[in-house]
Protein backbone atom coordinates (compact mmCIF):
# COMPACT_ATOMS: atom_id res chain seq x y z
CA UNK A 1 0.00 0.00 0.00
CA UNK A 2 2.77 2.58 0.82
CA UNK A 3 5.00 1.45 -2.13
CA UNK A 4 1.55 1.54 -4.62
CA UNK A 5 0.89 5.76 -3.32
CA UNK A 6 4.79 6.39 -3.68
CA UNK A 7 4.53 5.05 -6.66
CA UNK A 8 1.31 7.28 -7.35
CA UNK A 9 2.92 10.67 -5.93
CA UNK A 10 6.16 9.80 -8.42
CA UNK A 11 4.02 9.40 -11.16
CA UNK A 12 1.99 12.81 -10.28
CA UNK A 13 5.30 14.81 -9.90
CA UNK A 14 6.29 13.60 -13.32
CA UNK A 15 3.68 14.44 -14.85
CA UNK A 16 3.22 17.58 -13.35
CA UNK A 17 6.93 18.77 -14.29
CA UNK A 18 6.17 18.31 -18.02
CA UNK A 19 3.81 21.48 -17.40
CA UNK A 20 7.01 24.10 -15.83
CA UNK A 21 7.57 25.89 -18.40
CA UNK A 22 4.02 26.55 -19.00
CA UNK A 23 3.28 27.85 -15.41
CA UNK A 24 6.62 29.88 -15.75
CA UNK A 25 5.03 31.55 -18.68
CA UNK A 26 1.69 32.50 -16.77
CA UNK A 27 3.60 33.32 -13.28
CA UNK A 28 6.30 35.67 -15.65
CA UNK A 29 2.75 37.44 -17.59
CA UNK A 30 1.27 38.02 -14.00
CA UNK A 31 4.05 39.33 -12.09
CA UNK A 32 6.80 40.38 -14.77
CA UNK A 33 9.65 39.97 -12.84
CA UNK A 34 11.65 36.56 -12.78
CA UNK A 35 12.65 35.97 -9.22
CA UNK A 36 8.93 36.19 -8.77
CA UNK A 37 7.57 33.90 -11.44
CA UNK A 38 10.27 31.29 -10.17
CA UNK A 39 9.19 31.43 -6.54
CA UNK A 40 5.37 31.58 -7.61
CA UNK A 41 6.18 28.71 -9.19
CA UNK A 42 8.04 26.82 -6.92
CA UNK A 43 4.82 27.72 -4.37
CA UNK A 44 2.45 26.33 -6.95
CA UNK A 45 4.24 23.02 -7.26
CA UNK A 46 4.82 22.66 -3.58
CA UNK A 47 0.68 23.26 -3.07
CA UNK A 48 0.13 20.52 -5.73
CA UNK A 49 2.34 18.25 -4.09
CA UNK A 50 1.11 18.66 -0.75
CA UNK A 51 -2.74 18.06 -2.03
CA UNK A 52 -2.04 15.49 -4.92
CA UNK A 53 -4.54 13.00 -3.53
CA UNK A 54 -6.81 16.00 -4.40
CA UNK A 55 -6.44 15.76 -7.93
CA UNK A 56 -8.51 13.35 -10.31
CA UNK A 57 -6.25 11.16 -12.78
CA UNK A 58 -7.43 11.65 -16.44
CA UNK A 59 -8.19 15.40 -15.62
CA UNK A 60 -6.75 18.12 -17.07
CA UNK A 61 -3.54 18.55 -14.69
CA UNK A 62 -2.31 21.53 -16.72
CA UNK A 63 -5.39 23.39 -16.04
CA UNK A 64 -5.29 22.57 -12.41
CA UNK A 65 -1.65 23.33 -12.34
CA UNK A 66 -2.50 27.05 -13.61
CA UNK A 67 -5.60 27.24 -11.54
CA UNK A 68 -3.39 26.59 -8.52
CA UNK A 69 -0.97 29.18 -9.11
CA UNK A 70 -3.81 31.45 -10.06
CA UNK A 71 -5.26 31.33 -6.60
CA UNK A 72 -1.70 31.77 -4.89
CA UNK A 73 -1.04 35.02 -6.94
CA UNK A 74 -3.98 36.30 -5.94
CA UNK A 75 -4.15 35.50 -2.32
CA UNK A 76 -0.88 37.11 -2.08
CA UNK A 77 -1.87 40.44 -3.92
CA UNK A 78 -4.71 40.72 -2.04
CA UNK A 79 -2.67 40.13 1.43
CA UNK A 80 -0.54 42.93 -0.15
CA UNK A 81 -3.14 45.14 -0.85
CA UNK A 82 -4.65 45.19 3.13
CA UNK A 83 -0.88 46.91 4.22
CA UNK A 84 -1.41 50.79 3.22
CA UNK A 85 0.57 53.38 4.55
CA UNK A 86 -0.55 55.76 7.17
CA UNK A 87 1.27 58.96 5.29
CA UNK A 88 -0.85 57.61 1.91
CA UNK A 89 -3.98 58.42 4.39
CA UNK A 90 -3.03 61.81 5.49
CA UNK A 91 -2.26 62.80 1.78
CA UNK A 92 -5.84 61.95 1.25
CA UNK A 93 -7.82 64.05 4.05
CA UNK A 94 -9.07 60.50 5.12
CA UNK A 95 -9.88 61.02 9.00
CA UNK A 96 -7.82 59.12 11.46
CA UNK A 97 -10.45 57.08 13.57
CA UNK A 98 -12.16 55.81 10.19
CA UNK A 99 -8.77 54.37 9.05
CA UNK A 100 -7.81 53.21 12.15
CA UNK A 101 -10.98 51.17 12.06
CA UNK A 102 -10.35 50.07 8.81
CA UNK A 103 -7.00 48.39 9.50
CA UNK A 104 -8.34 46.66 12.43
CA UNK A 105 -10.86 45.42 10.21
CA UNK A 106 -8.87 44.24 7.26
CA UNK A 107 -5.95 42.69 8.96
CA UNK A 108 -5.68 39.21 9.28
CA UNK A 109 -3.36 39.87 12.64
CA UNK A 110 -0.28 37.85 14.46
CA UNK A 111 -2.75 34.89 14.07
CA UNK A 112 -1.83 34.43 10.64
CA UNK A 113 1.95 35.54 10.56
CA UNK A 114 2.22 32.16 12.69
CA UNK A 115 0.36 29.90 10.40
CA UNK A 116 2.20 30.89 7.45
CA UNK A 117 5.41 30.53 8.91
CA UNK A 118 4.46 26.90 10.43
CA UNK A 119 3.00 26.47 6.38
CA UNK A 120 6.27 27.21 5.13
CA UNK A 121 8.28 24.88 7.26
CA UNK A 122 5.77 22.17 6.14
CA UNK A 123 6.43 23.18 2.13
CA UNK A 124 10.07 23.83 3.06
CA UNK A 125 10.86 19.69 4.66
CA UNK A 126 8.03 18.66 1.67
CA UNK A 127 10.34 20.10 -0.99
CA UNK A 128 13.31 18.68 0.72
CA UNK A 129 11.90 15.33 0.14
CA UNK A 130 11.41 15.78 -3.37
CA UNK A 131 13.83 13.76 -5.26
Amino acid sequence: MAGERQDQREGFSREAMTHLDHLYRVAFHLVKKKDEAEDLVQETYARALGSYEQFTLGTNMKAWLTRILYNHFFDDYHRRRRWVSVEDRAERGEEELDYWGKVAAENPGPESDVLHMELNVKITDALKKIP
